[in-house]
């Protein structure tokens, strides 16, 4: 029985050496994807990192990271240049994004890593940004005021009708509304009670921009309805835009169908999703 102990003992004591000697080994899926790692000495499995991945693949000096763009030019000309075989743009319409996922998957080959990419968003103009801030009840101060710093913005009513409206409601700002009226052409006619005589301001019904409605954009029109409200004897002033919604959607296919002429690379509709290794 001892000789026996001592022999087990000996079988254990090889085994031990022979784990403790053993590299590491890569486990991969059918597809030959390496998942993780698994320790020969403690019989442990560990999940790989993204750079462990890479390492053990020798594809850690490879392209990677995503690069977000505001110009389409710009965006039209990198991808182009770094274009691969499998590489496949998408257009994602709820988002208002063009992304471009240089290593995607290859009809026929393993699995590209989906992590080098060029992304186009779609941000609003800060000229659109500014004026949507009107959407929010402004005194009449202010509104003659970013009406005056933002009247070359305006295609009608004529920039200087804007300005001497401005300058109207600077001039009664110490009044009280005492009457209001609508004119035949849409517009408001305000009376305001002075200290020594009576003034009217006439606000026009609409104003009509014309701005880039993205960064880097054409200059379209858009409508804006100027409205309203007399709060404790002076008029609050907000901006009601129309149509707006329909504007972006149709400016953002417009600047699909010109990527999908200009780039190489296949475009398609749908969000990119995430990096293999992030599935």
């Amino acid at each position: 029985m001892t000789e026996l102990n001592q022999g087990m003992n000996d079988s254990s004591a090889v085994i031990d050496a022979v784990r403790a000697s053993a590299p590491p080994v890569v486990v991969t899926n059918d597809a030959g994807y390496p998942l993780g790692i698994a320790h020969h000495k403690d019989l442990k499995f560990a999940r790989l990192s993204a750079r462990e991945i890479a390492q053990f693949t020798g594809a850690s000096e490879r392209h990677s990271g995503t690069t977000i763009l505001h110009d389409p030019e710009s965006f039209v000309r990198l991808v182009n240049r770094e274009a691969a075989p499998g590489t496949v743009v998408y257009a994602d319409d709820r988002n208002r994004e063009i992304e471009a996922v240089i290593d995607e998957t290859e009809a026929g080959e393993t699995m590209g890593w989906r992590d080098y990419r060029f992304k186009l968003e779609a941000r609003l103009s800060w000229q659109l940004k500014a004026w949507l801030k009107l959407k929010e009840r402004q005194g009449q101060v202010e509104f003659a005021e970013f009406i005056e710093e933002r009247a070359r913005d305006v295609v009608e009513p004529a920039a200087v009708d804007l300005q001497e409206m401005a300058l109207a409601f600077e001039a009664v700002q110490d009044g009280q509304v005492k009457a209001k009226k609508r004119l035949q052409d849409g517009s408001h006619e305000l009376t305001f009670n002075l200290e020594t005589e009576v003034q009217n301001v006439t606000v026009p019904k609409e104003v009509t921009l014309q701005i880039p409605l993205f960064e880097g954009g054409d200059r379209l029109q858009i409508k804006a309805l100027i409205r309203y409200r007399i709060v404790s004897g002076q008029p609050v002033f907000f901006l009601v835009f129309t149509g707006l919604k329909d504007q972006l959607e149709e400016a953002f296919e417009a600047l699909v169908q010109v990527m999908a002429e200009k780039l190489e690379p296949m475009l398609v509709r749908g969000e990119a999703g995430g990096a293999l290794y992030d599935r």
